[in-house]
This record gives C-alpha cells, sequence and structure tokens, in this order.
C-alpha cells in the first residue's frame, strides 16, 4: 500500500518540474517577444 502511494508521487513530481520548466522558458519568450 505505502508503495502504491509512492509510486505515482515520483513521476507527477517529475512532470511538474517539467512543465514549470516550459513555462518558465514560454513566459521568458513571450516577456522577450512583448
Amino acid at each position: 500500500m505505502h508503495n502504491k502511494k509512492k509510486e505515482p508521487f515520483v513521476p507527477v513530481d517529475r512532470h511538474e518540474t517539467v512543465r514549470r520548466d516550459i513555462v518558465a522558458a514560454i513566459e521568458g519568450r513571450a516577456l522577450s517577444a512583448m
């Protein structure tokens, strides 16, 4: 039970980090374009 709850948490955290990086890059590009 504990393993099942910790497994989906790792990929979610990793996905969020990647998404945050992409959002930051897009925001930086949008600021530059403005």
